[in-house]
């Protein structure tokens, strides 16, 4: 109760107080998105578009606090480019100058809303998808008037996410915890 009432009195006394403790919330959750998105990276194994850097964190403003999910595009309002369009070199100088692969041109060619529809997908599995098709009163799928007809398949779900953030922000909490102490000691900036 004496932390508690210690850190209220802090809060409202110090202005540079409330920056502090959330730059340490802010250090802490980078450290849960890297627990987060190498959980990804080891349950979805072959992820030949990266979606495991999909893995957000945000600190609220109003209060002290903050969150990991997964990149959610339909409220990001902007896109932002995901890779540099930068020319490498081996000596920084100029000469011997290369092009980047196509493999680099396709992994930096998907934006972080594209990532985080992939990691969804992945997390949460769909059922069995048909394309151009219909349930007819028998029983069977018949194809529309085209003549296409496609079986999509389905994709398992991992359920990695609730998990592995789950027990990463456990961990992440004893953290705050202690930096917290630290910034009313005045031993943390």
């Amino acid at each position: 109760m004496e932390t508690v009432a210690s850190l209220e009195k802090m809060m409202t006394s110090d202005d540079g107080f409330r920056r502090r403790v959330q730059g340490a919330i802010r250090q802490i959750l980078q450290d849960v998105r890297k627990g987060v998105s190498n959980s990804a990276r080891e349950a979805l194994g072959n992820d030949p578009r990266h979606s495991y850097k999909a893995v957000r964190t945000g600190v609220y403003r109003k209060i002290l606090g903050g969150q990991v999910n997964i990149l959610n595009g339909k409220r990001q309002g902007r896109t932002v480019p995901s890779g540099s369009k930068k020319q490498g070199s081996h000596t920084g100088r100029g000469g011997n100058r290369w092009g980047r692969s196509a493999r680099t041109e396709q992994v930096d060619g998907y934006e972080g809303r594209d990532r985080g529809f992939i990691l969804r997908f992945q997390n949460a599995g769909t059922t069995e998808r048909h394309i151009h098709s219909y349930t007819g009163r028998d029983g069977h799928l018949h194809s529309l008037s085209n003549g296409r007809n496609g079986n999509r398949g389905s994709i398992r779900a991992k359920n990695w996410f609730g998990p592995a953030s789950q027990r990463s922000m456990e961990l992440a909490s004893g953290r705050l915890q202690y930096l917290i102490d630290k910034i009313i000691q005045g031993e943390f900036i």
